[in-house]
C-alpha cells in the first residue's frame, strides 16, 4: 500500500494531475451525499431537553435582541442562558432563526451544516496522509455511514459541531507541514472549538503538538507556527478577556450537557456504529504495525487524545463520536490493505464478522417487532442493516471487489430509512406533551410557571415561551396560598406529596399519559 511519508513529497499520480478539479468534485459529491441523508425529516422529533433546548433558548434570546448579533459578545459565561460552551452555536442558531423562523428544523440546521462539512474535512485529511485518493474516499464513507455521525448529527449537539472543528484543525495542521501560511488556520480551528467546547480545544492542542513533535519536529521550532497559532486564536482569547476569565468560565469549558436518547434510538445507532468501530479497531492494529508512516502517527495520536477526552465529559454514545474520525482513517487504510494483498484466511474472517453483525441486526429487528409492535419503523431499519451486512458477507466470501460499493450504498439507504421513519413515540417530549404545551401557550403573556422539577423538561420553557421558575415543595405551597392566581406545573408521581395540599385547584391541561398537569388556583 502506498502511504504519504515525507513532507512535500507527493506520489507519481499526484504529479501527473494538471489541476485539482477531481479533488473538488469528490469533495462536493461527499458534501451532497451527507447533506441529503442529514436533511431527511429534520423537524422530527421535538427539541429534546438538554443541549438542544438550551441552545434554542439562547439562540432565541440572541435573535430577539434589538442589537443582534452584537449582544452575543457581551454575554457573560455566568448568565444562565449563556453557558460558555454554547456561545458560538447559539449565535449560529440565532442567525438561522432570523433567516428561517423559530422551529425545530432551524435549530438543527446549523449543526447539520457543520456535520456535513466534517465529512468533507475528513476526506481532505485523508488526501493529506494517503497517496491514493481511493483510500481517502473509503475513509470518508466509513465516517458517514458506519459511525454515529448521522443519527447524532440530526440533533443540535455541541459534540457534533466540535467534531467538525476538530477535523478542520487536523486538516489544516497537515497542510501547514508544507506551507506555513496554513498555521493561522490551526489557531482559528482551536479558537472555534474553544467557543464551542473549550475543554476539547485544550486536548486537541495537545494532540496537534504531539503529532507535530513525532512527525514534523522542525515545525515546532518555526516562529511561523506559533505566530499563526496566536493570530488564529484571537477570537477565543478576545472573548475570554472580554469577560475577565473567571473560575466559573474555566469550569464551563468542561461542561457537557447532552440529551437523553431513547433505548430504541440508541440501539439503532449502534447498528450503524458497531461495524465501523470494529473496522477502525482492526485498522489501528495496522497503524501500530506501520507506526513510522505519517497516517499511522496521526491516527494513533488522535485516537489517544479522543480516548482521553471522553471521560472528561461523559461516557455516552454522543461522546463516542470523537473516536470515529481517527477510526475511519484507520479503517480506510485497513480496507485498502485488504484489497491490495488479499488472503483467503483474512477474507473468511471478515465474512464471518459480517455474518455475526447481520445476526445481531436481525435479532434487533425481531426484538423491535415483538416487543414494540407499534414501532415497525425501527424493525424495518434494523432489517435493512441486517440485509446489507448479509449481502456483504456473501460478496466477501466470493472475493468480489464490489463489496465496498454494496456496503456503503446499502448502509446509506438504511440511513435514509432511519431518518424518514423516526417514530415520535421514541421521545417522551415529542409523544405526549403537545396538549400540555398548548395549554401553557394559552396562559397570559409573561406569566411565570412554577414547578418543583430542576433541569427537567426545559422544553416547556421553549415551546410555551413562558418563564419556568423552579421552587422547592415548601416554596410551592407558600406561593399557592400567598399569590392570587399562581400557575403550577406538576408531575403526578414526583409531586404526589404536595398535590393534595394545593386546595381549590383548577386543572388547565394534562399530557396524554396524564403524568403532567398544569393547574391554577381558582378565585375565592
Amino acid at each position: 500500500m502506498e502511504y504519504r511519508s515525507l513532507v512535500g513529497i507527493r506520489s507519481r499520480d499526484q504529479f501527473s494531475r494538471q489541476n485539482d478539479w477531481p479533488e473538488w468534485l469528490w469533495g462536493l459529491g461527499l458534501l451532497l451525499a451527507a447533506l441529503l441523508v442529514f436533511g431527511v425529516n429534520l423537524s422530527v422529533p421535538l427539541l429534546q431537553d438538554g443541549s438542544e433546548v438550551a441552545l434554542a433558548l439562547q439562540g432565541r434570546a440572541i435573535a430577539a435582541s434589538p442589537h443582534f448579533p452584537q449582544d452575543w459578545l457581551l454575554i457573560s459565561p455566568d448568565q444562565p442562558l449563556a453557558g460558555h460552551e454554547f456561545s458560538l452555536l447559539s449565535v449560529l442558531i440565532a442567525f438561522a432563526y432570523r433567516w428561517g423562523g423559530i422551529d425545530e428544523g432551524m435549530t438543527r440546521w446549523p449543526i447539520v451544516g457543520l456535520a456535513t462539512l466534517s465529512v468533507f474535512f475528513l476526506y481532505r485529511t485523508g488526501r493529506e496522509v494517503f497517496a491514493r485518493r481511493s483510500t481517502a474516499i473509503i475513509s470518508a464513507w466509513i465516517y458517514l455511514v458506519l459511525s454515529p455521525l448521522v443519527p447524532l448529527g440530526r440533533f443540535a449537539l455541541p459534540t457534533v459541531a466540535s467534531s467538525c472543528f476538530v477535523l478542520m484543525t487536523i486538516w489544516l495542521t497537515l497542510r501547514s507541514r508544507r506551507d506555513f501560511r496554513w498555521t493561522m488556520g490551526i489557531g482559528l480551528g482551536l479558537s472555534l472549538l474553544g467557543l464551542t467546547q473549550g475543554g476539547l480545544a485544550i486536548i486537541l492542542g495537545g494532540v496537534v503538538l504531539s503529532f507535530l513533535a513525532w512527525d514534523t519536529p522542525r515545525l515546532l521550532r518555526s516562529l511561523y507556527l506559533w505566530a499563526g497559532l496566536l493570530l488564529g486564536s484571537f477570537p477565543f482569547i478576545g472573548y475570554i478577556l472580554l469577560h475577565s476569565f473567571s473560575l466559573t468560565a474555566f469550569f464551563a469549558l468542561f461542561s457537557h450537557p447532552s440529551i437523553l436518547l431513547s433505548q430504541s434510538y440508541g440501539l439503532k445507532t449502534l447498528c450503524f456504529a458497531l461495524p465501523g468501530f470494529l473496522l477502525g479497531l482492526s485498522g489501528l492494529s495496522v497503524a501500530i504495525t506501520n507506526w513510522n508512516w505519517g497516517w499511522a502517527k496521526l491516527t494513533l495520536t488522535w485516537f489517544s487524545g479522543a480516548f482521553i477526552a471522553i471521560p472528561l465529559f461523559s461516557f455516552s454514545l454522543e461522546s463516542s463520536l470523537l473516536l470515529f474520525p481517527p477510526l475511519a482513517l484507520a479503517g480506510g487504510a485497513k480496507l485498502r490493505d485488504l484489497f491490495n494483498s488479499p488472503s483467503d484466511r483474512e477474507y473468511s474472517s471478515w465474512s464471518f464478522l459480517a455474518i455475526a453483525l447481520a445476526f445481531v441486526a436481525t435479532i434487533s429487528s425481531l426484538g423491535f417487532a415483538s416487543l414494540f409492535p407499534l414501532d415497525r419503523a425501527s424493525a424495518l431499519v434494523c432489517a435493512a442493516v441486517a440485509l446489507c451486512l448479509a449481502m456483504v458477507a456473501l460478496t466477501i466470501a466470493q472475493q468480489d471487489r464490489q463489496v465496498l460499493i454494496l456496503l456503503f450504498w446499502g448502509m446509506y439507504i438504511a440511513l435514509f430509512l432511519f431518518g424518514s421513519t423516526i417514530p415520535t413515540q421514541e421521545f417522551d417530549s415529542a409523544s405526549s406533551l403537545d396538549s400540555l404545551l398548548q395549554s401553557l401557550r394559552e396562559t397570559p403573556q409573561n406569566q411565570v410557571i412554577y414547578t418543583s422539577l430542576k433541569n427537567q423538561y426545559a422544553a416547556f420553557a421553549f415551546y410555551s415561551d413562558r418563564p419556568i421558575a423552579t421552587k422547592t415543595d415548601l416554596q410551592l405551597e407558600q406561593l399557592w396560598y400567598e399569590k392570587k392566581h399562581p400557575y403550577v406545573l406538576l408531575h403526578r408521581d414526583r409531586d404526589r406529596r404536595i398535590i393534595p395540599n394545593l386546595n381549590n385547584a383548577e386543572i388547565l391541561g394534562t399530557t396524554s399519559s396524564e403524568n403532567w398537569l398544569l393547574q391554577r388556583k381558582r378565585s375565592p
